[in-house]
């Protein structure tokens, strides 16, 4: 669904996501392995998750 309301329905699953990611993160993730552990294991999510975020920005960009 393109348009104003595709959009709107994007960042909302983006504000939802963020919200939900970063509770989790702080009440689970990082009490259950340790806070330095956690900023790695963060850390890697993030590097691991990099390229396919790339590839599929290009290839929209290039639609």
């Amino acid at each position: 669904d393109g348009g104003p309301r595709g959009l709107g329905r994007l960042y909302a699953a983006n504000t939802i996501g963020a919200t939900i990611g970063v509770l989790g993160a702080v009440y689970l993730l990082l009490p259950a392995i340790g806070y330095s552990a956690g900023a790695l294991v963060l850390a890697g999510l993030v590097v691991a998750l990099a390229p396919g975020a790339l590839r599929r920005g290009r290839r929209r960009a290039g639609s």
